[in-house]
């Protein structure tokens, strides 16, 4: 959590409930990535113990907000003869 507040907190869109933390860790001659969901608001209020990161963790914190829709395609225009 300190983290967060280093960074200036959160957007009001964050979804704190899904958090993500990707690491990297090395087996070997090979390296995995590992990822680990973590719900903030349970950390925040204190039913969760503070997760410690590690150097190179990456943070990924998904929002709420659902991508607008594109718009939808005019409908094909109808040949219409022309008298003239």
């Amino acid at each position: 959590m300190q983290v967060i507040g280093m960074s200036e907190g959160f957007l009001p869109t964050a979804n704190k409930s899904e958090v993500r933390i990707v690491r990297l860790q090395q087996q070997g001659a090979a390296d995995n990535l590992f990822e680990t969901i973590v719900n903030l608001k349970n950390i925040e209020v204190g039913k969760a113990p503070d997760v410690q990161l590690q150097s190179g963790d990456v943070i990924l914190i998904p929002t709420h907000v659902k991508p607008e829709r594109p718009p939808r395609p005019a409908p094909p225009e109808k040949d219409i003869a022309r008298v003239l």
